[in-house]
């Protein structure tokens, strides 16, 4: 059987993304080849109310002509729709000298040049923007000034040339997915794209790494530059793309699924969790050494002050204070941890008398199996965790201060550090569910099977937890234990409409619920969940809907709808090795056309040619339009898919019944 080449090269047409990716460009190549013009200007050539409209009736051209002293160029787009590139400040004279012939020439020539610049500017694999576009972009003043730079390497599976297209195509669909209106998306080569956006990276490069995963990648790797790590903004473009490149690498040694920003590499003093210079270390370290029990005290100010602090601070003879910056750490020898805590509050108290607000975080030694040298660590986690309550406040370090310091490590893309901070956590308090919940999602994220263990182990403690339940659903979804998965949402989507929760959150599961309702075939519960968020707004997930609410609708034997419901799910370009293959499969069913039937089949197997059950219904459809060796050797290769092997069994006896090869049917069907 003859194996398609699966690198699908786009179309060398226009689009109406061309026109928005690209206006900065095409405006140049028109500026350049039409004489003394000063602005172009591009539109909906369909809008045409506040365009100028041609009043010459003796021009015979309609894509190019001169009206309210402005030459107006069409274009026709792949979709056989037309923007207008509208050209202002033509001198008169040129403009009444212009012949019909040369309108002609100089619009097929913008034209090509337009083609030529696309082609410059994108990968002919993906369509994406390439590393020429990049290098440009990133030196525009929008992304200098205010840019982030995320890299992001999404490796194949398998090594095979054959898979690796497939799997970058198939990366390309899930980014684009996700992306929309955030910024601009590059195909680098090697499975590494770039996604250039003139807002905070951060903000959505946890959430990407998450959907990633959820979405079967493997491995996802991401390293993040910003402008914010520059010391003078605006300095270069190409810092931007050193940043993310070095960020990537670091990434790499932090698990399977992990991103690092290229500021906390840049700048470690400036992390939340940075200790004191050396010798400030030092010099508490050897204060503390022969110490068998003491606290330490860390006072930051909470805002800008010139005051010192160190002679306000009443305390023992023995105490001692050390100056890091803006923080004092303020060793108290023999006092326990609550001593400790009453004397810091009432030095804050103090202080905010003489108009001066701190915060205190204080360690204390001994406390569990933690050395002494890590009590200076631990006066900085405990001020952190003072710090979500507010101004003035004094915390003793604990579990919760752990389980800040970790969440501030797994904001931040260091998931093995983030582990490490809860772990800890539970050492101290052992039953903590938020640590354990916390623990299960860096698990989860790094691949590791011992998140469901996390989960299970706050239900035991917690029955009715949401986020527990909900994390489950999540883990089970992603190792594809759907009806555990579906048990699990049931549990937490009740708890949410028993509390009234926040209404983004019922959203997500009632998506995730009816997805997994949908491929369980549980077709009439997943309409429940997913035809009111059809109308909803328009997130990176919410385009797959078409594709499971045309599969629910088969599932209750509704196919009209479902057709009409995939052909949307094809337009909108979600899921498409699915889409087309149940599309193509529900024509065959109702006779609307074995050619586009098979047509739409044969596409989907080469998008994705490992699903057996896409190539079962490509043997099916085969084999009524007369392919019948080919069809016969897709359906023997199906037999080995334990997902279809029943149905391929049924569908390889009826075509040897057909054929009247009887025996062969009944080896098949020995029942």
């Amino acid at each position: 059987m003859l194996i398609p080449f699966p690198l699908q090269l786009e179309d060398k047409t226009l689009t109406a993304e061309d026109f928005r990716r690209f206006s900065t460009y095409f405006r140049e190549i028109i500026l350049e080849l039409v004489p003394t013009s000063v602005e172009v200007s591009f539109a909906d050539a369909t809008e045409r109310s506040g365009h100028p409209q041609q009043t010459d009736e003796s021009r015979r051209l309609d894509f190019a002509y001169f009206a309210d002293e402005c030459l107006l160029l069409s274009f026709m787009l792949a979709s056989e729709e037309v923007v207008l590139a509208v050209v202002e400040g033509i001198d008169p004279f040129v403009a009444e000298r212009c012949t019909e012939d040369w309108l002609e020439r100089i619009h097929h020539l913008i034209q090509k040049k337009f083609l030529e610049e696309k082609e410059r500017r994108v990968d002919l694999q993906t369509g994406l923007l390439n590393l020429s576009s990049l290098e440009f972009l990133v030196e525009e003043p929008r992304f200098r000034q205010n840019g982030g730079l995320l890299f992001i390497e999404i490796p194949p599976p398998r090594s095979r040339s054959r898979y690796g297209y497939i799997h970058v195509q198939k990366a390309s669909r899930l980014l684009q997915s996700f992306v929309k209106d955030i910024g601009l998306l590059h195909y680098m080569g090697h499975s590494l794209f770039a996604l250039l956006v003139d807002v905070d990276p951060l903000a959505y490069t946890a959430q990407l790494l998450g959907y990633l995963r959820r979405e079967g990648c493997r491995r996802v790797h991401i390293g993040v530059g910003s402008t914010q790590a520059q010391e003078n903004f605006g300095v270069s473009g190409r810092l931007l793309l050193d940043q993310a490149w070095t960020a990537l690498q670091e990434a790499y040694s932090r698990g399977p699924y992990s991103f690092c920003d290229y500021t906390t590499l840049a700048y470690p003093h400036r992390h939340p969790l940075a200790e004191p210079e050396a010798a400030v270390r030092k010099r508490i370290q050897r204060a503390e050494r022969n110490l068998e029990k003491f606290c330490l005290v860390l006072f930051k100010k909470d805002q800008v002050c010139r005051r010192s602090l160190e002679d306000l601070f009443l305390g023992p003879e023995d105490m001692e204070i050390f100056v890091w910056q803006e923080e004092f750490y303020v060793l108290l020898p023999n006092f326990t941890a609550e001593r400790a805590q009453l004397w810091a509050s009432d030095m804050v108290v103090r202080l905010s008398a003489r108009k001066t607000a701190v915060s205190a975080g204080v360690g204390h030694f001994p406390y569990q199996d933690f050395s002494a040298k890590e009590t200076l660590g631990h006066a900085k986690k405990a001020l952190l965790h003072a710090l979500f309550y507010g101004k003035k406040t004094v915390t003793l370090f604990g579990a919760v201060s752990l389980n800040v310091s970790g969440d501030i490590y797994y904001a931040e893309g260091d998931l093995v550090r983030a582990v490490r901070e809860y772990k800890a956590g539970l050492v101290c308090d052992s039953s903590n569910v938020n640590l354990l919940n916390s623990l299960g999602v860096t698990y989860a994220m790094m691949g590791n099977r011992l998140a469901l263990s996390c989960f299970q182990e706050v239900l035991q403690l917690e029955p009715r937890n949401f986020m527990a339940l909900y994390n489950s659903g999540l883990y089970y979804r992603a190792t594809h234990d759907f009806k555990m998965a579906i048990d699990c949402f049931e549990q937490a989507i009740h708890l949410l409409q028993e509390s009234g929760g926040e209404e983004k959150m019922l959203r997500d599961i009632s998506l995730q619920l009816g997805m997994l309702c949908s491929e369980e075939g549980d077709g009439k519960r997943a309409l429940e969940l997913l035809l009111p968020l059809a109308q909803g707004e328009n997130d990176y997930l919410l385009d797959d809907i078409l594709y499971y609410i045309g599969k629910s609708y088969n599932d209750i034997g509704e196919s009209k709808k479902a057709i009409a419901w995939l052909q949307r799910a094809v337009h909108a370009h979600c899921l498409e090795d699915k889409t087309m293959s149940l599309l193509g499969y529900l024509y065959f069913c109702e006779g609307e056309g074995n050619e586009v039937a098979l047509s739409l089949c044969r596409r989907s197997v080469e998008k994705n040619p490992v699903d057996p059950l896409l190539k079962l219904r490509l043997a099916e459809v085969q084999f009524a339009c007369g392919e019948v060796e080919e069809a016969l050797c897709l359906a023997r290769k199906c037999l080995s898919g334990k997902k279809v092997q029943r149905e391929a069994r049924k569908t390889l006896a009826k075509m040897y019944t057909d054929l009247k090869e009887y025996a062969k049917a009944r080896r098949l069907l020995p029942e």
